[in-house]
């Protein structure tokens, strides 16, 4: 099976320089999401916990991240 950053290298064109980033994005909100009171929240709230430490730039990063990965998830059978 492809890995996350594989899949967003090929089918993607996520510039390289920003792939590494992507799968941190995930893993932050899987720990985020593990938080007593977090656990079904959207991930809005995510992207809103965000902006209190970054830029408007790293938040629209995350979404994306958030929402390839879902793909991949669906579809990919991750």
């Amino acid at each position: 099976m492809q890995s996350f950053p594989d899949f967003i290298r090929e089918k993607q064109q996520v510039p390289e320089r920003c792939i590494p980033y992507y799968p941190r994005w995930v893993e932050m909100y899987k720990t985020w999401a593990k938080i007593p009171g977090q656990e079904n929240a959207p991930v809005d709230k995510f992207l809103s916990f965000l902006k209190s430490e970054y830029t408007d730039r790293q938040i629209f990063q995350a979404r994306h991240a958030l929402q390839l990965y879902s793909y991949y998830q669906t579809y990919c059978g991750a």
